[in-house]
């Protein structure tokens, strides 16, 4: 069976019908035809083993094709969203995140520790689309102008997403199993490299100082007029000052490392390292900060494709 002259045959056939009844609109460049008869008459011709794709088939294409309609794989089967715009007027990544402002760190703090661990994932070889960027803040890069500690995270985010792309790739040394590097029109090009940097450096200068006024002592404590506390308990403005600051400086090395690995011939490869070594130290202040994570949460999304989750996960801030 020839499958293109069918294929075309088909969609002449089906498309002028369906076009009017479709709930997708059609464009100058895109008709919509219904290929349900195309594929019914195409299976029965198919054999054990056999399988229809088209001409930019992959191995990444084949495992997420056998994996579609199947509630446990696929994640967009029981997603109750069309779109990240309906998600969001539906309540979605909303900003600021809490008006409490202890809920609004503990709530930055989990959606860091969950970025990392879908950042993980995408490293293991998944999509960033079903990982790093399920997050509606970074697939709407504007929405978060507003919030400094978040807007400079996920940025730095954005860019070290595109960095990593851009090494693997270059290199050429990668199976597409390994790491899927395409983006599909994901925004990774917002910003550049230097000027996320420079915004989590102002970040994390304003939380030191913070912190170094919750340490001074008693007698010569006063609050800081031109920084706000990051929430209402002055016990514990330090530890949230710590975890946050520990979070931060993780990402700003690990930045430093792909911008190292990037320097040609191998020139940075001593400087990578050091900041690798940076990174395992503040992972283990990560790790032992989880108590100002949000206790007890339930409320995460049990369909995600991370491997170790942290202790609690937001779906109020992922679409899938």
């Amino acid at each position: 069976m020839d499958w293109k002259s069918t294929e075309q045959a088909s969609m002449e056939r089906h498309a002028p019908n369906h076009s009017s009844s479709s709930s997708i609109p059609a464009t100058e460049n895109t008709v919509w035809a219904d290929a349900s008869p195309l594929l019914e008459t195409v299976c029965k011709e198919l054999r054990d083993g056999e399988l229809i794709h088209g001409d930019n088939f992959n191995l990444y294409a084949a495992m997420s094709a056998l994996e579609i309609m199947d509630p446990k794989m696929d994640s967009g089967i029981i997603n109750k969203y069309a779109s990240v715009d309906e998600a969001i007027e539906d309540g979605l990544a909303p900003v600021p995140i809490s008006i409490d402002k202890t809920v609004d760190v503990q709530c930055i703090i989990d959606i860091i520790d969950h970025l990392l661990a879908c950042e993980a994932t995408w490293h293991k070889g998944h999509s960033l689309a079903q990982t790093v960027f399920s997050c509606a803040y970074l697939v709407r890069p504007e929405r978060t102008l507003s919030h400094a500690l978040l807007d400079s995270y996920c940025k730095v985010i954005r860019a070290t997403c595109k960095a990593v792309t851009t090494i693997v790739s270059d290199a050429r040394t990668h199976e597409e199993e390994d790491l899927f590097t395409m983006s599909y029109g994901l925004p990774l090009n917002v910003e550049g490299d230097e000027k996320c940097l420079s915004l989590l450096n102002a970040v994390e200068e304003n939380i030191s100082r913070q912190l170094r006024a919750c340490k001074a002592p008693l007698s010569k404590r006063k609050p800081l007029e031109d920084i706000e506390p990051l929430q209402t308990n002055f016990d514990l403005e330090e530890g949230y000052c710590k975890a946050l600051l520990c979070r931060l400086r993780f990402r700003k090395h690990f930045c430093h490392v792909l911008t190292c690995m990037r320097r040609p011939q191998g020139r940075g490869l001593e400087l990578a390292r050091k900041h690798i070594a940076s990174c395992i130290s503040e992972l283990g202040s990560i790790l032992n900060s989880a108590e100002f994570l949000i206790p007890n949460s339930t409320t995460f999304n049990k369909k995600f494709l991370v491997g170790k989750r942290p202790s609690s996960i937001l779906k109020t801030f992922f679409i899938i």
